[in-house]
């Protein structure tokens, strides 16, 4: 669901998937070699390691950082997020600051360079384990932007991401209601068919 929501959106796009290098994970791979999608390996641990060697093993510039748990990831929302990540020509953006977006709505991009930078301070054990916590830890010292979610306030609080089985089940309900391609509903609708169950 997440790869067709990011090709049919952007169809040029440079995708990896950042997996570990534990056996378990390779039919993660597996499923890439099928989809001809990028995969890259990496620590299990430290995640931020494995975000940043994907990141320049790719050449990349600037990353869009997409969870694996995000189903119902907004294509358009990511492409508003980078425009003005380009217009403010800041080192990082997100908008899951305050979580004013429903959980699994995440988009954060930051800048290759600027992370290579900053990951050479990291210390703490969740700073490797979640990509971008020492961002917002550290956010005065930090060129950033922060998107808020000023037109569906009630959305704040909702859970999309799939954690749990309960997670899971609730995705399952909502895209029973759909009736059309389910990469055709923006976070706004998806919170409205969410309403409705």
């Amino acid at each position: 669901y997440i790869l067709e929501r990011l090709q049919v959106f952007f169809p040029q796009a440079n995708i990896v998937i950042a997996t570990s290098d534990h056996a378990e994970d390779g039919e993660i791979e597996d499923y890439c070699k099928q989809k001809n999608i990028k995969c890259f390996r990496g620590s299990l641990n430290n995640v931020a390691e494995r975000f940043l060697l994907a990141a320049e093993e790719n050449n990349f510039q600037n990353v869009v950082r997409v969870c694996g748990d995000n189903i119902f990831l907004d294509a358009t929302l990511i492409e508003q997020i980078w425009h003005i990540m380009l217009e403010r020509s800041v080192d990082f953006i997100s908008n899951t600051k305050g979580r004013t977006f429903p959980l699994g709505m995440s988009v954060e991009i930051v800048k290759t360079a600027f992370y290579r930078q900053v990951y050479q301070q990291f210390q703490q054990s969740d700073d490797f384990e979640h990509i971008t916590r020492y961002l917002y830890r550290h956010e005065k010292s930090i060129n950033h932007y922060y998107m808020i979610n000023n037109e569906l306030p009630q959305a704040k609080g909702l859970n999309f991401a799939i954690d749990r089985r309960e997670h899971l089940e609730l995705a399952e309900r909502v895209v029973e209601k759909m009736e059309k391609a389910h990469y055709l509903y923006g976070w706004q609708e998806v919170y409205k068919l969410s309403t409705q169950i």
